[in-house]
């Protein structure tokens, strides 16, 4: 007669087995949680001593975690790490100022490295293979780019090459909590994933696309939530956005990035930089960015061929605080490439140096620019505080302006994109221009050449008033522009 195992022997055996599948994974390294298995980092090698390298640790936590779907956990430490590539579905999770990730020294840009591993912290894995990672999330990290102690203290030339979080042709990701400070380029990065399908790498870090391809050829990056951050003191933009959809920007801040500077002349190889008194650091001759970019790429194609760009629409940028940025807060710029529908709502601006918000581009359609605080304490290097110079039925509605008048005389300038383009449907109304001035003083200027334009309901409590050129073609109502 054959024997049924016994309630003890059961166990046996299931102990056994349940100690052999654990066997198969790093000791202690997963445990469960409300939210699916969190890995410690610790476990798969990782350090956090600041001089060992954990990148290998790092990426080998992140791998498993996303075959099942699982958290990374960054316990408190200082990791010296390289490029970790992030797969779809997984999260790396730390514990806020305690949890420090340093990147080891990079090589720069004009070095001639391929924009296929070009060194940013985090960046999407097999970005050649697949089109987008999706389901990525990075919380509570603080990310420092050691920029500075590369450069040996020397003034730091700015290459634009190395972000702290590169999303490049990403879907659904979010970075929530995280400190991003002194990198390279970005302190987070936006745009499209610039290998796959069929870019062509042309050397000296740069790419072109085989020629007719448009830009939807090109994955961008789109839904992704940028949130409850700090990103600060980096050398190019604060963030940039050159390819996305959708992607939502809230309750950050932003504060004192674009500290890098671009050598006028060029130094000859091996020579170091000018020091930065030397030469105006603030002017937007000498390099434009900001502490958020929207900047579309223009796709390197053949000569003779025409102009094909990246797009970025639809953003939502809204209860940020931009402060303390010694150029402008936020720039929309870069000919006529599609930046539309965007939403510039409910920020805070303080102190930027060389002004607000800058649209500069005919492409720029149907953005909003509404309920917005701006404040200044010194007028000195301010141009303007808010300058539209070029695009179709952008508004800017029920904004706030507060400080002392502009070095540049005026607070809003509504202009041209050039001498042969007509700048359509701006709407200024509703908006309160606290500075004070003569009541006859000009702080908002609209151009001759602005066609269908509605200004109207806006306040002047310290005096000034609306300067419109003679022949400006002003709307009572919005039917000449609607959409």
């Amino acid at each position: 007669m054959k024997h049924l195992p016994t309630v003890r022997s059961k166990a046996v055996v299931l102990a056994f087995a349940l100690g052999a599948i654990l066997a198969l994974q790093p000791f202690a390294s997963t445990r469960l949680a409300a939210g699916g298995t969190i890995l410690d980092v610790r476990a798969f090698g990782a350090r956090g001593d600041a001089t060992s390298d954990d990148t290998h640790a790092f990426q080998a936590a992140v791998d498993r975690a996303a075959e099942i779907r699982g958290t990374v956990h960054v316990p408190a430490g200082r990791y010296l790490v390289g490029s970790i590539e992030l797969p779809s579905h997984v999260a790396i999770e730390g514990e806020g100022d305690a949890s420090i990730l340093t990147l080891r020294p990079q090589p720069l840009a004009h070095q001639g490295r391929s924009p296929l591993r070009p060194g940013h912290m985090f960046l999407p894995k097999a970005m050649n293979a697949i089109a987008s990672v999706e389901d990525v999330r990075i919380a509570r990290l603080t990310l420092l780019g050691n920029s500075r102690a590369q450069n040996d203290g020397r003034p730091m030339p700015l290459s634009g090459a190395i972000h702290g979080i590169a999303i490049l042709g990403g879907k659904g990701w979010v970075v929530d909590h995280v400190q991003a400070e002194d990198f390279d380029g970005d302190g987070i990065y936006l745009g499209a994933n610039t290998v796959y399908p069929g870019a062509i790498d042309i050397g000296n870090g740069k790419l072109r696309w085989p020629h007719g391809q448009s830009p939807d050829g090109q994955p961008m990056a789109v839904g992704n939530l940028i949130e409850n951050n700090v990103v600060r003191g980096n050398l190019r933009n604060g963030m940039m956005i050159a390819h996305g959809d959708g992607n939502v920007l809230r309750n950050n801040l932003f504060e004192r990035n674009q500290v890098g500077i671009v050598c006028e002349p060029r130094p000859a190889k091996g020579e170091p930089c000018a020091a930065p008194d030397a030469y105006p650091k603030y002017s937007p001759a000498v390099y434009e960015s900001a502490e958020i970019d929207l900047e579309p790429n223009r796709i390197k194609i053949r000569p003779g061929e025409p102009v094909i760009w990246q797009q970025v629409t639809n953003t939502l940028i809204e209860g940020n605080t931009f402060r303390n940025g010694p150029r402008m807060a936020i720039q929309i710029v870069k000919g006529d490439a599609e930046i539309s529908g965007n939403r510039i709502v409910r920020n805070s601006f303080v102190d930027n140096a060389a002004g607000g918000i800058l649209i500069f581009a005919p492409g720029a359609t149907r953005n909003v620019i509404a309920d917005n605080e701006f404040s200044w304490m010194d007028a000195t290097y301010q141009p303007w505080i808010l300058r539209i110079h070029g695009g179709n039925g952008n508004q800017i509605i029920g904004n706030r302006f507060r400080g002392e008048r502009p070095a540049g005389g005026r607070v809003v300038q509504l202009e041209p994109g050039t001498r042969l383009r007509t700048t359509r449907c701006t709407v200024f109304t509703d908006n309160v221009i606290d500075v004070a001035a003569p009541a006859n003083a000009a702080l908002v200027s609209v151009d001759s050449t602005l066609a269908d334009t509605i200004v109207s309901g806006n306040r002047f409590p310290r005096g000034g008033t609306v300067d419109i050129a003679a022949t400006s073609r002003l709307s009572e109502g919005s039917s000449a522009c609607k959409q």
